[in-house]
């Protein structure tokens, strides 16, 4: 909820743009450094995920089963490699797209907002803790069960 309510300030439609924050955290996010720690900060947990325990563990348990440091640093490049170059191409892809970024700006407030929107929507269903009736209105839209 807090996050939402910080999106929703950061996206500067007139609607929201004046919601208070405290000042210490006001004067901490002046030069961005907050910003940039906290989005650091959620894509690591929404990468660790995917990279924690279960394939890096393996792989780990995997390369030390080997027994042979060259094949093992093989793997683990490989591994590295196939993470590391597609956000790389991600980056240089964002980095020469200026023209669409320039046009989407417009959209840009408003889209803050809805997101903001959308992340209030799902802390309020975890806070009361009804996920169910989400997935149950869900369901039937995928053609899936229900409980």
């Amino acid at each position: 909820m807090a996050l939402a309510l910080w999106t929703a300030r950061q996206s500067r439609v007139p609607v929201v743009c004046r919601l208070p924050i405290p000042g210490p955290i006001e004067r901490i996010d002046r030069s961005g450094a907050l910003r940039a720690a906290l989005t650091a900060v959620a894509f690591s947990l929404g990468c660790i995920t995917c990279f924690g325990g279960a394939i890096v563990g393996t792989l780990l348990v995997y390369v030390g089963s080997v027994g042979s440091a060259e094949i093992g640093a093989a793997i683990m490049l490989t591994f590295s490699a196939g993470i590391a170059i597609p956000f790389l191409a991600a980056a240089l892809a964002v980095s020469r797209a200026r023209r669409l970024a320039d046009g989407l700006d417009r959209m840009r407030p408003w889209a803050g907002f809805v997101a903001s929107v959308v992340m209030a929507a799902f802390g309020l269903v975890l806070m009361t803790d009804n996920f169910h009736v989400l997935s149950d209105f869900i369901y039937p839209l995928l053609h899936l069960p229900t409980r």
